[in-house]
């Protein structure tokens, strides 16, 4: 079940990120932007949620329904591109270690083509898999500032309803 090993090192990868990447971000350069830090752990607490929930998903029905099948692999696809763009290429750029892009490169680069290459050729159209990669990808990113923005909205309320720390 490689679909549960790439969701482990998605997860690793998600750690990696809420460990490193609010410091990493908090530098000066042209390619890093200042992150709250809670609104960065919500956006990627949603990001982790929906990795589990869409392998599930696939591991249940994405055998018989294709649209669950091609969700879950644009996901996939989303994954190993978000190795190569941010990550990897923060790193060259920089010539600095862009946080992700360890975990990225070494656990969701090859686990993620051995699904989109492997046992799910047979199963899905060169086309659409590219498609579902594409939408899935620019949805995402579509989706992440407001999620960020959303996370840092809800702790400010949290916290100045007395209930935080």
């Amino acid at each position: 079940m490689v679909e549960l090993l790439f969701l482990f090192g998605f997860c690793l990868h998600n750690l990696e990120e809420a460990l490193l990447m609010p410091l990493w971000a908090d530098g000066s350069s042209r390619y890093r932007r200042k992150i709250g830090k809670g609104g960065f752990l919500f956006g990627l607490m949603v990001v982790s949620s929906l990795g589990v929930l869409l392998t599930f998903l696939n591991l249940v029905a994405g055998s018989s329904l294709a649209a669950i099948r091609y969700l879950y692999l644009g996901f996939v696809g989303t994954m190993v591109l978000n190795a190569l763009i941010p990550h990897l290429l923060a790193t060259l750029a920089e010539r600095r270690y862009a946080p992700g892009t360890g975990t990225g490169m070494l656990l969701n680069v090859p686990m993620g083509l051995w699904l989109l290459l492997g046992p799910y050729r047979a199963l899905t159209k060169p086309f659409l898999l590219i498609l579902w990669v594409v939408l899935f990808s620019l949805t995402l990113l579509a989706l992440l500032n407001p999620l960020f923005r959303l996370g840092e909205k809800m702790l400010r309320g949290l916290y100045s309803s007395g209930e935080g720390p």
